[in-house]
């Protein structure tokens, strides 16, 4: 009756493990469930083991101590002892051991986070390395961020982690270790509007539930957890110590204010307008305020006098009319590049008037926009073409960089502008994703990529290319 009960405890202890990754708004009452259920054993196990003792069974007693303790020491030396240390080796074998682990990929994961928390040296990582083999998939891409950012190189990691998602399947475990990079990582720097919006990408594991809870009530969101709640999260959690400073010293973040910049009606000389926000544009580099800077000079160049008075004040300073033109027509061309230059630089949408001025800075901005695009994709394609190959992990990474320089490029012009750009990276990415697929043996890389250029197609309405990623996207990955 009593192993009878045990056993039920068990299983519903793993059921409670798999509800409680998979939801976020009753994660806290599942995890003080499963704390019941584990103390519960743990009373059981030692209560049992007494009587062992008793009985006459000391060794019984010992390995029924030893089965116990199994459920929980290895995970508890991989976190306090293996890692932090930078035993790279020795946590690799303690996650083969541990009952909480997710296969052998799990057993690589957590050798990294050694091997970061050691500063990446080289000859840990070629050890890493050999035991990554085979085709990339999620967990691999969380090893390789994590070696990443013992190097250093906290943006490669970040943008390496923020993409695994993409790559099916992930282990749970490995998601969640990249889950709560990315909160910590957020919090350190400050992001914490974008750590809420980000929030169900990534698994509620207790150390994130915390991060997101100070997030929550660091920007003041309606559904952000009383102070008794955030400090019981903080209690259910692990690292309590590396945690504690968010709760001691509390983040508050200021309302956002939206400002807008108009021409000032009161100022008869636009001119002097258009200057000032132009050396504002300048200065903040905000998107709102280089659109007031390209509206303010819209007013002044597309007035039908402006050219005419310019003109002749270049007379009235000797100048021939021939002359005279030419020098306008300079500074309109100055004007016109410098502001193409600051909305490509800050990512300030085109501009949409039908004035000269803001037709000039669309036609210079979107030629520019679309050279980028026609170079990188371009060295994709030779690339491809001479299979000139790099590794998995850095062909993942090409990809990433491509994708950035893409979407940075179209978002100022929108869907007209990606309908322009897009068969310029279909033409690149599309024979490249068959190749890993067909030649490579990397279906994950592949299928993220085909499913990256579905939804392009999607967005741009590209039929053909809707049909043939369609097909290519239904394609099941093998396990």
């Amino acid at each position: 009756m009593r192993g009878t009960v045990i056993g039920l405890l068990l299983r519903a202890r793993a059921a409670l493990w798999t509800a409680r990754r998979a939801s976020r708004r009753r994660a806290v009452p599942l995890a003080i469930a499963i704390a019941a259920i584990e103390a519960v054993f743990l009373w059981w196990a030692l209560v049992l083991s007494l009587s062992l003792v008793v009985a006459g069974a000391p060794i019984a007693a010992l390995i029924l101590l030893g089965l116990a303790a199994w459920l929980g020491l290895p995970h508890w030396l991989i976190d306090a002892v293996a890692v932090p240390r930078g035993w790279h080796r020795v946590a690799h074998a303690l996650a083969w051991i541990d009952p909480r682990g997710d296969g052998a990929r799990w057993q690589a994961v957590v050798a990294a986070r050694a091997i970061a928390r050691a500063g990446s040296p080289e000859p840990a990582v070629t050890w890493l390395t050999a035991r990554l083999g085979g085709r990339l998939d999620g967990d691999a891409v969380v090893a390789h961020a994590l070696v990443a950012c013992g190097r250093g190189d906290r943006d490669d990691a970040r943008r390496l982690l923020a993409s695994v998602p993409e790559l099916s399947p992930p282990a749970s475990v490995a998601r969640a270790v990249a889950g709560e990079w990315m909160a910590i990582d957020a919090a350190e720097r400050g992001a914490w509007r974008a750590l809420l919006d980000d929030a169900a990408t990534w698994p509620p594991t207790p150390v994130r539930l915390v991060v997101e809870a100070v997030a929550a009530r660091a920007v003041g969101a309606a559904d952000a957890p009383s102070r008794a709640g955030l400090w019981l999260r903080w209690l259910l959690a692990p690292s309590r110590r590396a945690t504690w400073a968010l709760l001691r010293d509390p983040p508050v973040v200021a309302a956002a204010v939206e400002t807008t910049h108009v021409v000032d009606e009161a100022d008869p000389d636009l001119a002097l307008v258009a200057r000032r926000a132009l050396g504002r544009a300048r200065g903040l580099r905000r998107p709102a305020d280089v659109t007031a800077a390209v509206e303010a000079w819209a007013a002044v160049i597309d007035d039908p006098a402006w050219a005419p008075a310019l003109v002749a004040r270049a007379s009235g300073l000797g100048l021939d009319g021939e002359a005279a033109a030419t020098t306008v027509a300079a500074a309109s061309g100055r004007i016109v590049a410098e502001l193409t230059a600051l909305v490509l630089d800050t990512g300030a949408p085109l501009p949409s008037g039908e004035g000269a001025l803001a037709a000039a800075v669309r036609t210079s901005a979107r030629g520019q926009l679309l050279d980028r695009i026609e170079l990188t994709c371009d060295r994709v394609r030779r690339r491809a073409a001479a299979e000139q190959w790099l590794a998995p992990i850095d062909e993942w990474r090409d990809f990433l960089a491509l994708r950035a320089s893409y979407q940075a490029a179209v978002a100022p012009g929108g869907v007209e502008l990606e309908r322009v750009a897009y068969p310029h990276v279909d033409d690149a990415l599309g024979p490249l994703s068959v190749r890993l697929w067909n030649q490579r043996g990397e279906p994950v890389l592949s299928h993220a990529m085909i499913a990256w250029l579905y939804a392009g197609a999607v967005r741009v309405g590209d039929g053909a290319a809707i049909e043939h990623h369609g097909r290519n996207r239904a394609l099941r990955v093998p396990a």
